[in-house]
């Protein structure tokens, strides 16, 4: 089965998504966004940032932990950090 994307509505009123792999395990988390549409264009983003090598910055946190950030062409970053396993 194909990854998909949730998008989802915080308790605050803003939106956010998630990329979920085919095994429904979560690879990537957006930041918040003030509008559907603009969490809609965020994952418009990912999708058309994701296949690019030289958009992810690959890094490990203080717990040993390896975790990536997609960027998009600006060098924004496009999604919250995964940590991986």
């Amino acid at each position: 089965m194909a990854g998909w994307y949730e998008l989802t509505n915080s308790s605050d009123g803003q939106f956010r998504f998630v990329l979920k792999a085919g095994n429904a395990e979560i690879i990537l988390t957006s930041e918040l966004y003030k509008t559907r549409a603009s969490a809609e264009n965020g994952i418009s983003s990912v999708q058309n940032n994701c296949q690019a090598d030289e958009r992810y910055d690959r890094k490990e946190s203080a717990n040993n932990k390896f975790y990536f950030n997609l960027k998009a062409g600006r060098l924004q970053v496009l999604s919250a950090t995964r940590l991986l396993k």
